[in-house]
């Protein structure tokens, strides 16, 4: 379990601290949210569990691979024809 307070740490370290936990638990991690008053009471609390939306492996090779024959059909355009002969 990791507690984060606001106003502690720069919010860059906190993403950092976030990206890690994401790496190492694959994808998917629990936070419990506390809402503290300035005076210290407890307004509320969630847990919130937050997932991956990065592209795994197999989806991104089909991406790219769709973006290479896209643009292999659109450079067909470039490449000149053949003569057709006239007459017909």
């Amino acid at each position: 379990m990791v507690a984060h307070r606001p106003n502690v740490a720069y919010p860059t370290l906190t993403a950092k601290t976030f990206a890690t936990l994401d790496h190492l638990s694959g994808g998917r991690f629990e936070v419990h949210v506390l809402m503290v008053s300035p005076s210290g009471r407890l307004i509320g609390e969630t847990e919130i569990v937050v997932r991956s939306t990065a592209y795994n492996r197999i989806a991104l090779l089909i991406t790219i691979g769709a973006a290479l024959v896209l643009l292999l059909l659109w450079g067909r355009r470039f490449v000149p024809g053949r003569a057709r002969p006239q007459g017909t």
